[in-house]
């Protein structure tokens, strides 16, 4: 693969994510209370996503269609997160939902779980990535992975 590959490649990122925990944390220490966007800061990101239509999409949330298959992925290396519950909707992994309906990238990646998986979404193609704490990945390696 050329180097001009990757300089090619659009990336979008957007910052927020909903923590299950809030109530053991402390505000300003380790919870924040703008942890997620406002409805005016999600629906300038979803403009700004579509009209970029970008290649790799870089979130801390995932899609919330992807909630349920990534708690039962986190509870198999910890089983005491079944104790939060179910997957709960919330602002930034419906906003995710929404930015996938309206574009289809090669590549997203996200944390917030932290559980290292892996999905490829059999009818669009796209390659979901979920980072656990401290993972690197080689993003050429994935960008080569999903071009080709």
């Amino acid at each position: 693969v050329s180097q001009s590959r990757y300089m090619a490649v659009k990336a979008f990122y957007v910052s927020g994510a909903y923590s299950i925990d809030q109530k053991w944390r402390i505000e300003n220490v380790d919870w924040w209370r703008d942890e997620q966007l406002t409805m005016v800061e999600m629906q300038k990101a979803l403009e700004a996503y579509t009209k970029a239509q970008p290649d790799v999409v870089f979130t801390h949330d995932a899609p919330h269609m992807l909630s349920a298959a990534l708690l039962e992925a986190c509870c198999i290396t910890r089983p005491d997160n079944r104790s939060f519950g179910g997957p709960t909707p919330n602002n930034t992994n419906l906003l995710c939902d929404e930015m996938f309906k309206a574009w289809k990238p090669k590549i997203w990646l996200f944390g917030h779980w932290h559980v290292s998986w892996v999905f490829r979404h059999f009818y669009y193609g796209t390659y979901f990535r979920c980072l656990d704490c401290n993972e690197i990945v080689d993003l050429n390696k994935i960008i080569d992975e999903c071009y080709v």
